[in-house]
């Protein structure tokens, strides 16, 4: 039923936008895809876990963490652990969802359009690609498997977001993009990008793993995503179908 809206919903206000052309119509269409995508999350946690029989790849992960790291990545950071240290990560793993924000207002609010609609296209595949990965190898993450194991009743519970790590696949597009333009913002994302980046795996959010998957990700949208809208644009004749390049 989700699915079904939304696959209703697209072409709709595409109809709408074209016939109508009022400004509310013209915000709703170009940022409706900041309203799909937390909706197609929701349902890709509800299906992850059924879909293996609630089965998690976790020992998996952890197996990796500890060949490529050659020890538990958790542990070591507990060595280094403070109360101020842990509290800037958090802050930075908090600002999550603003890096991918301040990319898109300030392309937005900027002279051409069409970078915007890119930009759009590029991040929704790097959310697309995650989510993927959640259906594909769904994980709880560290914080509910290390360093005690799998905790059984926390894993009825936690989310199968463990792996790849979507945080940094996205944080990175956004980073690559800030300076792809030379947007404003690019320093601010660039710093707490970064801090968010190591606080995926500080905080235990994340598998060194999972980042190194995110980051792998990221790479293969920012070579392919771009070249694929302009495809799409000329081949479904859309509103950039003579101004993406």
């Amino acid at each position: 039923l989700g699915c079904g809206a939304i696959t209703l919903a697209v072409p709709l206000l595409g109809f709408l936008r074209t016939h109508l052309d009022l400004a509310p119509v013209r915000v709703l269409h170009d940022w409706s895809f900041a309203l799909y995508l937390p909706a197609i999350y929701a349902m890709v946690m509800l299906v992850a876990a059924p879909l293996h029989d609630g089965r998690v790849f976790d020992e998996w992960l952890i197996a990796a963490d500890r060949r490529l790291a050659a020890g538990d990545p958790a542990a070591w950071f507990s060595t280094i652990a403070h109360p101020l240290t842990t509290a800037a990560f958090r802050i930075a793993y908090a600002a999550f969802p603003l890096l991918p924000l301040l990319v898109t207002v300030e392309l937005y609010t900027g002279t051409r359009e069409w970078r915007f609609r890119q930009w759009a296209f590029v991040c929704a595949c790097g959310f697309f690609a995650a989510y993927a990965g959640y259906l594909t190898l769904p994980a709880a993450g560290p914080r509910f498997t290390m360093p005690a194991g799998l905790d059984a009743d926390a894993l009825r519970v936690a989310a199968r977001d463990g792996f790849p790590g979507g945080h940094t696949l996205v944080t990175l597009l956004a980073m690559a993009w800030a300076w792809r333009y030379r947007l404003r913002v690019r320093w601010t994302v660039t710093v707490l990008g970064l801090l968010l980046v190591v606080a995926t795996v500080y905080l235990r959010h994340d598998y060194v793993a999972g980042v190194m998957a995110g980051a792998a990700l990221a790479g293969i949208c920012l070579a392919v995503a771009p070249a694929l809208h302009r495809w799409l644009a000329h081949g479904l004749g859309t509103i950039d179908a003579d101004r993406a390049a």
